[in-house]
């Protein structure tokens, strides 16, 4: 059981990481584990990055507000140099 729920989290951030960063930021309200896979999973972001197609010109950033505050992901416009 264990096993197949590793599996089950690695195809979701799979499938995730494929994703425009717009749709992310919408979807992200889905559930806990989607929220927290996108705003504070660093893995992700980097692995997002690496397949975002080289013209894209957002940036997904981490922000914290204030420090009782859960942290999040800002998405802010990017010059590509790639």
């Amino acid at each position: 059981p264990t096993s197949l729920m590793v599996l089950l989290d690695e195809l979701i951030a799979d499938i995730l990481s494929r994703l425009p960063v717009k749709t992310l930021m919408q979807i992200k309200c889905v559930c806990k584990s989607w929220k927290t896979l996108i705003s504070d999973d660093p893995s992700f972001a980097k692995l997002h990055l690496q397949r975002s197609p080289r013209s894209t010109h957002l940036l997904l950033l981490p922000a914290w507000n204030r420090p009782d505050e859960d942290f999040d992901c800002s998405v802010l416009p990017f010059p590509s140099f790639l």
